[in-house]
């Protein structure tokens, strides 16, 4: 862990679950099987830096089930970064 660092004057510290929603469900069956979806193969993101290397698009049908649908997403199934 890194050393605690004191704030900078008018912050405070807090969870991430107080300022954002960690993990939300996202509904996808009401969703036409044919519209398409951003979709980011996990080989297509650095490890080291989590830059995104291709993104692409598939029909929703085609990764409904077995992938993992994210509203938004800042970092998913990646080994720690240093």
């Amino acid at each position: 862990m890194s050393e605690e660092k004191e704030l900078p004057s008018g912050w405070s510290e807090t969870t991430i679950g107080s300022v954002a929603i960690v993990n939300p469900r996202v509904d996808v069956s009401a969703i036409a099987d044919s519209t398409l979806v951003s979709f980011v193969p996990m080989a297509e993101v650095e490890a080291g830096t989590g830059r995104i290397n291709t993104l692409t698009h598939r029909r929703i049908n085609e990764v409904k089930r077995g992938y993992t649908a994210f509203l938004d997403l800042l970092l998913s199934d990646l080994s720690y970064l240093e």
